[in-house]
């Protein structure tokens, strides 16, 4: 089960990449990548669930609150030009 979730991961860079090979693509969120993102007048851009990347940084060891900051300064604050990523919460009841 775990090959098959590596081999989805893969396949969801390699799409993003054919559509915009300038994506940027974290290695270490990969697990958190669902997609990609289009507007207008900019290239396509890796797309991330906000939550499943926060889950990350807890399982590698960091509180949750070390883990929003450290998210929010170092990752969602950096910006890369027109292909830095999105990162979408996700809608729960």
């Amino acid at each position: 089960e775990h090959d098959d979730i590596r081999n989805h991961e893969g396949r969801i860079q390699e799409w993003v990449a054919e559509h915009n090979e300038d994506a940027i693509i974290y290695p270490d969120m990969v697990e958190a990548l669902i997609g990609m993102c289009e507007q207008f007048g900019r290239p396509p851009v890796a797309a991330y669930d906000f939550n499943k990347c926060i889950k990350i940084l807890i399982d590698d060891g960091m509180d949750e609150d070390d883990a929003m900051e450290y998210f929010y300064y170092n990752t969602l604050g950096t910006w890369a030009g027109d292909s830095t990523p999105v990162f979408i919460t996700m809608y729960e009841d």
